[in-house]
């Protein structure tokens, strides 16, 4: 019994807080890219699973709302989000 709650505490002690990472890139001709970096805590509650959802769909939506910013068409947003 002693083993058993032993080892229900050493695995909920370990449990995992994951966030999702979004870097976004602007590049135009004849400057330098600009790139920013965002970092989003998740839940406790968030799996691996749901935190690769929300980082997936954050980095479509992110992509989404960028591209209305762009002004010409040379100019280029890149994002990508990954779980950490």
């Amino acid at each position: 019994m002693l083993a058993l709650l032993a080892g229900i505490t050493i695995l909920s002690a370990c449990r995992k807080h994951y966030s999702c990472q979004c870097s976004t890139t602007y590049t135009k001709p004849g400057y330098y890219p600009y790139t920013g970096t965002s970092v989003e805590p998740l839940t406790e509650k968030t799996t691996r699973r749901g935190a690769k959802t929300y980082c997936d769909h954050a980095e479509k939506q992110m992509l989404k709302n960028h591209e209305d910013y762009k002004v010409g068409a040379d100019e280029t947003v890149a994002v990508s989000c990954a779980v950490k």
